[in-house]
């Protein structure tokens, strides 16, 4: 109970008894009005310092999720530029291999058409020897010789002596 409440308990028991207990309460009106006045004024005070301290709080809070929102995003980054470089490493081997198998299938190509080559002489080859080899068994002038192609004896000259 505040110092006003108990001088107006007093000027109405006062007023009561003597009867300008009426007279009190006119001469104290405008005082208790104030008093009222002044204490809505600091329950307003004290509810805004309230919703004050409840949104700094949450201002805190909000200010420690960005904080760990930054970190997080650095690790992430750092994580993406390792993985990035990773990708440039398998893609710069991708590329190597590529090449390789490009020289290696170059070369496969090369030597099967040279092969080819070489088998279309030897077939060639092969049809030429055939037109020219001779079909009598014995004959001395046979290409190619065989076993039953006599062997040309060399003659030998005689020396005076």
């Amino acid at each position: 109970m505040g110092l006003s409440d108990i001088i107006t308990l007093l000027g109405s028991l006062l007023g009561l008894v003597t009867g300008i207990g009426g007279l009190g309460v006119f001469l104290y009106h405008k005082q208790n009005k104030r008093l009222k006045d002044a204490e809505a004024k600091a329950a307003e005070v004290a509810a805004a310092n309230a919703e004050r301290t409840a949104d700094e709080a949450r201002i805190k809070a909000l200010h420690d999720i960005i904080e760990l929102n930054n970190k997080t995003e650095i690790e992430h980054a750092a994580r993406i530029a390792d993985l990035n470089h990773q990708c440039d490493e398998l893609r710069d081997r991708n590329h190597k291999l590529s090449d390789r198998l490009y020289d290696s299938e170059s070369e496969c190509n090369r030597l099967n058409d040279e092969k080819a080559a070489l088998l279309a002489e030897n077939g060639r080859l092969k049809l030429e020897l055939e037109k020219k080899r001779c079909d009598k068994l014995k004959c001395g002038d046979r290409q190619p010789p065989n076993a039953y192609t006599p062997v040309p004896v060399p003659i030998k000259e005689e020396t005076p002596g």
